[in-house]
């Protein structure tokens, strides 16, 4: 792929400059009515997966997390979600 395909596809999919990769399982925390469906979907085309939830009982390749000011304390929120991925991981 070229250097202007890349980029082509940076500006059509939200996901693409987030460095998802084919084959990686992506879990997702805190979806609800209000979560961009356009990223999901980039992040679900890029892997080639769809996206797992909170009850995906194995590591994750990575953790999308929506956070709203209302769920609590983010630093919380964020050092459970790191526990869910794989140590490997990128």
């Amino acid at each position: 792929m070229s250097a202007t395909a890349d980029h082509a596809e940076e500006r059509t999919n939200p996901a693409a400059r987030l460095g998802f990769q084919p084959g990686q399982v992506v879990q997702e925390l805190g979806y609800d009515d209000d979560t961009e469906q356009e990223l999901r979907e980039g992040i679900e085309a890029i892997t080639g997966t769809e996206l797992v939830d909170e009850d995906h009982d194995d590591v994750a390749d990575a953790v999308i997390l929506w956070f709203r000011e209302e769920d609590g304390d983010l630093t919380d929120a964020l050092v459970d979600a790191t526990t869910m991925i794989d140590a490997g991981a990128p």
